[in-house]
């Protein structure tokens, strides 16, 4: 008897789980309204240089906003990359990472184009790739990341084969106030950045600075310590006219070599000035400069013969770029641009 009801309890607790878990899917799907469904799209500058939704874009993107960057469990930028379909992350080292699309990599990371502010930052000392430990910025200075997925922005550069990441930073107006941030992990890893935000009406600016260090992955050489300084302004000549300018700095010490540990000095920094005239929505011409410089001191003295890789790398940019509409439905965005790229190497 008693088996018997012991059964027919144990009978009926597997009947009401369904229907517990459909009460509780249906509670969560009441609990959507029309704001889940009619939100507005996010609005992108690197698919075609024209803003558009970015389900009007010809290509396919993954926009990484403000909201998911602060909700995401990264600390670093290539971190980020892996919420992006189709891109992985690996590490040479405790601090240099290496991303690709689809599979397709070695070890200097190629055939993926990376701007900051729309100006490209890989070196050709890396064989055209870059490294992501040199940028001068953090999380706490983007506002948010589109990547183009596949060979759909080639005039981003020949860099962009596989695809096109562009970060862009917070902007001045938006970001008005100041922060300070201090974290600290496992493996002796610490941060610490401050930055502040202001203006008087016509100019406008967000400085930021910081100082990192960490004892790398467990086993190897690649401890690292870090400062870097990262500004942003914008001045308002005009109704029209409208200069934007920023400039960034980063210089680290890190351990490098496995078979040989030793200490290596990176040295990064970049500049960019943009000339913007603004006469209508999609009516504008902007003319910009920038320069990138890498500086590298690697001299490894630990075997018996010297080995010095030491490296600098210069890249200057110089680009014109008209937008305007024809007609109510055709915009067109044409330019130019011309590029000067030096490596020096012993």
């Amino acid at each position: 008897m008693y088996r018997c009801v012991f059964i027919c309890s144990y009978l009926v607790i597997l009947l009401t789980l369904p229907v517990v878990h459909a009460a509780e899917s249906f509670a969560e799907l009441s609990s959507v309204t029309e704001d889940d469904f009619f939100t507005e799209l996010p609005v992108v500058l690197h698919a075609t240089r024209l803003q558009q939704s970015i389900d009007e874009t010809p290509v396919s993107m993954t926009v990484i906003d403000r909201q998911m960057i602060e909700a995401s469990s990264a600390t670093t930028i290539p971190e980020l990359l892996r919420y992006v379909p189709g891109f992985q992350l690996s590490y040479r080292s405790g601090d240099e990472a290496l991303t690709s699309y689809q599979g397709i990599a070695d070890e200097y990371g190629r055939r993926v184009q990376v701007t900051i502010d729309g100006h490209a930052v890989y070196s050709q000392a890396f064989m055209g790739g870059i490294l992501w430990s040199s940028l001068p910025i953090t999380l706490d200075d983007i506002e948010r990341i589109e990547v183009v997925r596949g060979p759909n922005a080639a005039a981003f550069g020949e860099n962009a084969l596989m695809g096109s990441i562009n970060i862009v930073t917070l902007d001045p107006h938006e970001a008005a106030g100041s922060m300070v941030r201090l974290d600290y992990g496992s493996n002796g890893r610490a941060q610490a950045g401050v930055r502040h935000a202001g203006g008087n009406g016509d100019i406008n600016y967000l400085v930021s600075a910081g100082y990192e260090e960490n004892s790398g992955l467990p086993n190897r050489y690649d401890d690292l310590q870090a400062k870097r300084f990262h500004l942003r302004g914008t001045w308002a000549i005009n109704t029209v006219d409208r200069i934007e300018f920023a400039l960034g700095y980063r210089d680290a010490e890190e351990g490098t070599g496995i078979t040989s540990p030793h200490e290596r000095f990176v040295e990064s920094s970049y500049q960019q000035l943009r000339w913007r005239h603004i006469n209508a929505a999609d009516d504008e011409i902007q003319l910009s400069f920038h320069h990138n410089r890498l500086v590298v001191d690697d001299l490894d003295n630990t075997g018996f013969f010297p080995l010095d890789k030491s490296f600098t790398s210069d890249q200057y940019d110089i680009e014109l770029q008209h937008i305007l509409r024809l007609r109510d439905n055709i915009r067109l965005v044409w330019g130019a641009g011309a590029s000067y790229e030096k490596v020096d190497a012993p």
